[in-house]
């Protein structure tokens, strides 16, 4: 660590407090991001808390592309490559920097909940669609409806049971976690 960062650290003591609290979420996010995938279905977060946090969640992203835009544009001598490269690099850094504050904001504090304080829960979902390709990340998927991206699915969901299912029927997702999201193991009809 040079003088000059070390002046910095100690003439701004709460930026540089802010940036190692933002630092420590983002890297907190990556496994918990990970563990979503491994356990049943996949996690899924409750529609009503998507909801509850989606403004804040916004304001999160802004800030986060504002700050990584900010901060390559600063740091822009330290990007390999031509003009182009450092260019382009720039120019998606704010895109980037939303997805990743607003989804971490979103996302951190039920999968967190559920690993820490889940227990059996049933939540209802409405189906989106059930006849989507598998992909790499997700086979036989069940997308869910007004949940964000990356979260908004069932993975592994056998054939049979996703010709039974349609769009618009509401389902019952069983698993461990909390009223803001669980980690999916079955689920079944809503109808009787």
């Amino acid at each position: 660590m040079t003088n000059e960062q070390s002046l910095v650290r100690r003439q701004r003591p709460l930026l540089a407090a802010v940036v190692l609290l933002i630092v420590f979420w983002y890297l907190l996010a990556v496994p918990l991001f990970i563990a979503t995938k491994v356990y049943g279905y996949g996690f899924v977060p409750s529609a009503e808390w998507i909801s509850q946090i989606n403004g804040f969640g916004i304001a999160a992203g802004l800030v986060s592309g504002i700050f990584l835009c900010g901060f390559m544009f600063s740091r822009s001598d330290t990007i390999q490559g031509g003009d182009l490269k450092k260019t382009v690099t720039i120019l998606f850094s704010p895109l980037f920097g939303f997805v990743l504050g607003r989804t971490t904001c979103v996302m951190t504090i039920p999968v967190l909940l559920s690993i820490v304080a889940g227990h059996h829960v049933e939540l209802s979902f409405i189906v989106e669609d059930a006849a989507g390709h598998s992909e790499k990340a997700c086979s036989l998927p069940v997308a869910l409806r007004d949940l964000p991206i990356f979260f908004n699915q069932l993975c592994g969901v056998s054939n049979e049971l996703r010709g039974t299912l349609r769009p618009g029927t509401r389902i019952i997702v069983e698993g461990h976690g909390t009223s803001f999201g669980i980690y999916a193991t079955s689920f079944h009809n809503a109808a009787p």
